[in-house]
């Protein structure tokens, strides 16, 4: 069924489970995920000619997402109903957003069911009317960077780290960090030890931390959320946002295009760069 859909969509919460809106036992009906609304701060000209665009925001205005939910039986459409809410309300009741995904883009949000209406010509068949209410305004297209830079050049044997990667880390001499979006783009910075005092350059941004890092630990800056955390080989989390080196800024944006990248020492970087729009492309 998901074929008669110009987009893919699912849910992911946060203990991983996934909830396939466009695939048998759901069906979408309609919905206003695509809408987009930016708000312009403007002020008159002199004369009271025309104004002058000062600013703009994007408000988590909440949008609607109507499905059915359907089974070949009634024991099959209740599975559904209730896996639905199951997915959904676990974020709901930690509070703790998760990713709505259109055609590879996310969103970060909560979902919750607010109307049902029962179906009495064909009785295992819901029609569910869901709100989605965004935690952060953008529709976000991730795209990773590893670096690792080592003396032993020749160990080809490559790094262990406490999760897992798509490629191992390899020596690099010249380093990029390219943003291919048209504006400036939030970072998610990865550091894994062992390191001392791990300092980045990302072009003139100066990105630094006052922590050592042992082997097997990482250090996270995710500028999406403006959270600053280390994890110890245990896996124990730790707040180290007062560590930041406060003479540099964790928190600016990747720049457009190409940007050199350097560090002091031979640690290595994970960097995550969220591509923001205000709606989901359309592939």
């Amino acid at each position: 069924m998901s074929g008669i859909y110009p987009f893919t969509m699912y849910y992911r919460n946060n203990a991983g489970d996934e909830i396939h809106f466009d695939s048998e036992p759901y069906s979408i009906c309609s919905t206003d995920l695509f809408d987009s609304l930016c708000t312009l701060n403007a002020v008159p000209r002199p004369l009271s000619e025309g104004c002058r665009v000062i600013g703009k925001y994007r408000e988590c205005d909440s949008r609607t997402l109507k499905i059915n939910v359907f089974g070949q039986t009634q024991e099959e459409h209740n599975s559904a109903v209730n896996r639905l809410a199951e997915v959904i309300g676990r974020d709901l009741e930690s509070l703790t957003a998760g990713r709505l995904y259109v055609n590879g883009q996310y969103l970060l949000c909560y979902i919750s069911t607010s109307e049902k209406q029962i179906s009495f010509n064909w009785t295992a068949c819901t029609a569910v009317t869901l709100t989605v209410t965004p935690e952060y305004p953008y529709w976000c297209t991730e795209r990773k960077f590893s670096y690792y830079v080592r003396e032993d050049s020749d160990n080809e044997t490559g790094m262990k780290y406490p999760r897992k990667y798509p490629c191992r880390y390899t020596p690099e001499k010249s380093l990029n960090l390219v943003n291919s979006h048209y504006a400036p783009c939030p970072m998610i910075i990865s550091i894994y030890g062992p390191a001392e005092t791990p300092i980045l350059h990302i072009g003139s941004i100066l990105c630094g931390l006052n922590v050592t890092l042992n082997e097997g630990e990482y250090a996270v800056i995710n500028q999406m959320t403006r959270e600053i955390y280390l994890c110890n080989v245990q896996g124990k989390i730790e707040n180290i946002f007062d560590k930041r080196i406060k003479s540099g800024d964790v928190f600016a944006f990747a720049p457009p295009g190409s940007s050199q990248l350097s560090f002091n020492g031979n640690f290595g970087i994970d960097i995550v760069i969220a591509e923001q729009r205000s709606e989901p492309l359309w592939n």
